[in-house]
């Protein structure tokens, strides 16, 4: 049994992934839809492309300074997401992921801010990033009041599970 990568859950439990439970997976006939979904990461740039529907037209739409939402405003929904800096954000603390605000939320008309929180809450996007309320420090107040943790991806071309 070749193992892909090991994980630490919240409780230090170990998990797992299997060379052959990963191809399973990502068998598009097992799965059909991570078919679309596209995977890269540039270790000299440290940036990590999640493309849920690669060649699309997208409106890039800055959640904050590491992090890129792609989406077809039209349609609301998600294109892709892009992750500046990912070693970064993938650090894990004594505490579990790291969080970071979503500074550009701020920034956006009331209408857009809307169509980008479902974005956010609904899958694909869910499925890589968890959103949670922020209570900003003094110093923070001004960052805004929404954070977002990044599910680990393994940089070799698959996701934690």
């Amino acid at each position: 049994m070749s193992i892909r990568w090991t994980v630490s859950d919240h409780f230090g439990n170990a998990s797992y992934l299997t060379q052959e439970r990963w191809d399973h997976i990502v068998g598009p006939h097992n799965h059909p839809e991570m078919e679309k979904q596209k995977i890269c990461y540039d270790e000299m740039s440290d940036t990590l492309y999640v493309s849920f529907e690669p060649g699309t037209k997208a409106t890039g739409i800055e959640l904050n300074e590491h992090i890129l939402l792609r989406i077809n405003k039209n349609k609301r929904k998600a294109v892709g997401v892009t992750f500046f800096e990912y070693s970064l954000l993938a650090q894990k603390t004594d505490l579990g992921p790291r969080s970071f605000p979503l500074t550009g939320l701020s920034e956006l008309s009331g209408d857009l801010r809307q169509i980008v929180l479902n974005i956010l809450l609904t899958p694909p996007v869910s499925e890589i990033l968890s959103v949670s309320a922020f209570t900003p420090s003094v110093v923070e107040a001004v960052m805004g009041d929404v954070a977002m943790k990044l599910r680990y991806f393994d940089t070799r071309g698959g996701r934690d599970l």
